[in-house]
């Protein structure tokens, strides 16, 4: 059904009046900070008081932020590590996302870091070493990682073109790679949870097509793994329903009994033309909406698996897109002032 903007604003109070927060992990991704801030953007709460981003969000309710590590290049160690301190000195839950490329990786890009090599050998290596290094720095600064993601989106695998799934050699590479990973980190004294992130997370399809072929016998176990973590945009395909992401999940949850998070959603602040998967309207209400039924859908599901939801880049002021064809997706104005969306963390 859909709601007019103003009945729909109303209808959301409403929930918030009559709900406890059912989510673990209410968070965002904001590895984009740093830059939005370089570029001079101050950022102002709904009252009009200037403060960090972190400190604005985690007044209106997050409480875990997730940040992006590439191997070099922008979001680098060193990016990490200062985003780190940031973000445990507010007293907010670190997810960090290992990328495994020294760029972008996402389901049509898992490009091999430079200086790895090209070979099995080499990669299970690298990629252990380097996974290892990575825990070991978080935890030697005072700031462990809490939950870390091995890979982003890896629906064909990672580490292209040796770990790039369709092939059994390419997936018993994959799954070795990520093994790998698993115990460099454990070997780095990493005590948090371990997530693996595939796309789509409405898609029954994709979901079993990684599932099915990544574990496997003497490299990557169940065992390996703590969290199931999806995507869940309303941009890429109409299928992409409240009801189908429920139908997924507990098949999942049903198949391998892992924790669930939404790692990565958004929904457009303002008009935009692109056929969306839900009907709620495009303003901050609707972002509210469009958050209070993936929290139905975690809350309802077997065994108090829904874990959380990630809203990707709520501040990243200056690519307010966000890769969508949305113009405008974030919880801020343009100016840095905070939406009434920015409540949306109170409906995780």
């Amino acid at each position: 059904m859909r709601f007019s903007g103003i009945v729909q604003a109303v209808f959301v109070s409403l929930s918030f009046l009559g709900c406890t927060s059912a989510l673990t992990y209410k968070g965002g991704d904001l590895s984009s900070l740093p830059i939005v801030e370089g570029a001079g953007v101050t950022f102002k709460d709904t009252n009009g008081a200037t403060g960090k981003l972190e400190n604005i969000l985690k007044t209106h309710g997050m409480n875990t932020v997730r940040i992006r590590l590439w191997t070099s290049g922008t979001y680098d160690l060193t990016f990490g590590l200062a985003m780190a301190k940031r973000v445990k000195a507010a007293g907010l839950n670190l997810v960090v996302g290992l990328h495994f490329s020294d760029t972008w990786a996402d389901p049509g890009h898992q490009a091999i870091p430079a200086g790895w090599g090209s070979t099995v050998s080499s990669l299970n290596s690298s990629i252990y070493t380097y996974t290892k290094s990575v825990v070991t720095a978080f935890i030697k600064q005072g700031t462990p990682i809490d939950i870390l993601a091995l890979g982003n989106e890896i629906n064909v695998g990672l580490l292209w073109p040796v770990g790039k799934g369709g092939t059994t050699a390419g997936w018993s590479a994959a799954s070795q790679f990520l093994h790998s990973a698993k115990v460099g980190a454990t070997d780095g004294g990493f005590k948090g949870k371990t997530m693996i992130q595939i796309s789509n997370g409405w898609d029954l399809g994709v979901q079993q097509f990684f599932y099915n072929n990544i574990f496997i016998k003497g490299a990557l176990s169940t065992s390996d793994i703590d969290i199931l973590a999806v995507s869940f945009y309303p941009y890429y395909g109409t299928g992409a329903t409240a009801a189908a992401l429920k139908s997924t999940l507990t098949t999942l949850i049903n198949t391998y009994g892992k924790d669930i998070i939404v790692a990565e959603t958004d929904w457009p602040a303002v008009a935009c033309s692109a056929a969306l998967s839900a009907s709620f309207a495009k303003t901050p209400a609707g972002q509210i909406a469009w958050q209070q039924s993936i929290t139905t859908v975690l809350a309802a599901l077997p065994g108090s698996h829904g874990k959380g939801t990630l809203y990707w880049e709520p501040g990243w002021i200056g690519s307010a897109a966000l890769g969508s064809p949305c113009g405008d997706n974030l919880l801020f104005a343009s100016n840095g002032t905070a939406r009434s969306s920015v409540d949306i963390f109170k409906s995780m």
